[in-house]
């Protein structure tokens, strides 16, 4: 028990201090075109992961809220031209630590990042959950929007 609000305690102390990790050149990654005039699409995906299923991952542009994940969900983001961070965090009781990434970003382009869980085990530490992100070919990412239900806010308050 001692173990565990340890690791509590240290999850919500060092998420505070996520480093993105950079994308230097993003284009390969880019598909023609975007929903939003003279502004990139950004597709954020949580994918399939059973690791940390309980938890919703919420997601920041710049450090500005725009959605909330859950497993085969998407949110979908205007992104103005050029270098912003996208960050993931879930609940801190949750132990898993927020995950960002920071890429350069080109009109009339859309771009697709997927956000997972996954199972690790470390020795002595028993089995633990991790969080990544990161970016996804253009023809992944449209299929799995073509999958995914869609949780952009406006979206869903829509329905």
């Amino acid at each position: 028990m001692r173990l565990l609000v340890i690791a509590m305690l240290a999850a919500i102390l060092c998420g505070c201090a996520t480093k993105p990790f950079v994308i230097a050149d993003a284009s390969p990654y880019a598909a023609q075109g975007s929903v939003y005039k003279d502004q990139a699409t950004v597709y954020v995906m949580r994918g399939m992961g059973r690791a940390g299923i309980a938890w919703p991952v919420n997601v920041k542009l710049d450090g500005g809220e725009k959605g909330s994940l859950r497993r085969g969900t998407y949110v979908r983001l205007a992104v103005a031209p050029g270098r912003h961070d996208i960050l993931a965090h879930w609940n801190p009781l949750s132990t898993i630590h927020e995950v960002a990434i920071n890429s350069d970003f080109q009109p009339d382009k859309t771009y697709y990042f997927v956000i997972d869980t996954s199972f690790f085990s470390s020795y002595g530490s028993g089995v633990m959950t991790a969080g990544g992100i990161g970016i996804e070919e253009p023809s992944t990412g449209a299929r799995r929007v073509a999958l995914y239900e869609d949780w952009t806010p406006d979206a869903r308050a829509s329905k």
